[in-house]
């Protein structure tokens, strides 16, 4: 038997398309709703919230994604059964199990994708919008900081700055 590739590569084509639209709109709602905070609050100007959108954007991909690559896929198979192509396809002898291949890969490569961001690169960019969400106080008594203790709390690496001699002593 051979693979339907042909069919497959338009499936794939459909799903993607929808799941990134989808992806860019959340991810930009998403990082908006986290921006408003600390506009509200005076911490960020509007060129920093622009900053802060997008390095916060890269741990909301972790929430949208997976929302995303379902709403993806229910459009494109939706579309593709309304258009009649699923029926098409089923008629010319391709079973339901080879239509529903492209979105099985596209669910394993984000999958795949989730893992490597959640090791590698939401940390990074967490450590990233802690810093650029400190108060500017906070952000001059930081240079003059002499120790750094890391603590862990739910994952999320906490930095506790101890204050200096000279920090303690400018409070005076």
């Amino acid at each position: 038997m051979r693979f339907p590739i042909t069919l497959w590569r338009h499936i794939a084509f459909e799903v993607w398309r929808v799941v990134f639209i989808t992806a860019l709109v959340l991810v930009c709602v998403v990082s908006f709703a986290a921006v408003v905070k600390f506009l509200g609050e005076g911490r960020l100007g509007p060129v920093d919230a622009l900053r802060f959108m997008a390095v916060i954007a890269v741990p909301m991909m972790h929430y949208t994604l997976p929302f995303a690559a379902g709403f993806g896929a229910t459009l494109a198979y939706h579309r593709m059964t309304a258009d009649g192509e699923i029926t098409a396809a089923h008629a010319s002898g391709i079973g339901h199990r080879w239509v529903l291949v492209p979105a099985f890969l596209a669910a394993l490569v984000l999958g795949v994708g989730l893992g490597y961001l959640n090791q590698q690169t939401i940390p990074h960019m967490l450590r990233a919008s802690q810093r650029m969400a400190l108060p500017l106080r906070r952000r001059v008594r930081r240079e003059w900081t002499s120790t750094r203790v890391f603590r862990t709390r739910s994952a999320i690496c906490v930095r506790v700055w101890k204050p200096s001699v000279r920090t303690r002593l400018a409070k005076r």
